[in-house]
């Protein structure tokens, strides 16, 4: 299963879980999702152009969205802008 780490290694300091939990939303899949962000990643990776860029206007969208951390929220919006971000720079390249 893909149940965020924090929930089942209580022997992880609460340091460590509040620094996961106030991660940038991509870091935040990224570490609490990571099976299903691998998925992501596999499909994704190699097709979108200036992927450090994609992963900063991902971040910041959500933020400006203020989209809550919830990786059904989080996710859809990572596919939906992932696709977007290929399609656009289809259309300027």
């Amino acid at each position: 299963s893909d149940t965020p780490k924090n929930q089942y290694h209580n022997k992880e300091s609460n340091k460590e879980i509040i620094k996961r939990e106030s991660a940038p939303a991509f870091d935040f899949l990224k570490l609490n999702y990571p099976k299903r962000f691998n998925g992501w990643l596999s499909k994704y990776d190699s097709v979108i152009p200036q992927y450090d860029k994609f992963v900063l206007d991902y971040n910041d969208l959500v933020v400006i969205k203020k989209l809550p951390q919830n990786p059904d929220v989080l996710f859809n919006f990572l596919c939906v802008f992932a696709q977007g971000y290929i399609n656009n720079s289809r259309n300027y390249n």
